[in-house]
């Protein structure tokens, strides 16, 4: 995205990049995707199971999403960033409820 940011920029379009930074790798059997930047935390909520890597950890700080890390849980990830850059704050135990839709969370607030 930054890429795409930059060469409208070179093209003369103002292009503000305000996107939330994401990256991936995959690295045998394992996905790891991040959303966000946890420059500060003060709370980290996992989601999943870390023995089995498949699992999220949501860096929180102040009570504000930040950043989200998943192994082998892109959906989490995905749903993390849209939370992240909607601005929003869900409750620890919201972030750990393997039930709760993140997507459709960050959708429902928007409105």
């Amino acid at each position: 995205e930054q890429g795409s940011s930059a060469a409208l920029n070179l093209l003369g379009a103002a292009t503000v990049h305000d996107r939330v930074p994401w990256f991936w790798s995959d690295q045998y059997d394992l996905n790891l995707q991040m959303a966000g930047h946890p420059l500060h935390w003060d709370e980290l909520v996992f989601r999943g199971d870390v023995d089995a890597r498949s699992f999220s950890a949501f860096y929180l700080d102040k009570g504000r999403l930040v950043a989200c890390v998943g192994f082998n849980r892109g959906k989490d990830v995905r749903g993390a960033r849209a939370l992240i850059e909607a601005g929003l704050s869900p409750e620890p135990s919201v972030l750990s409820d393997e039930s709760t839709d993140l997507r459709a969370l960050a959708k429902q607030a928007q409105k």
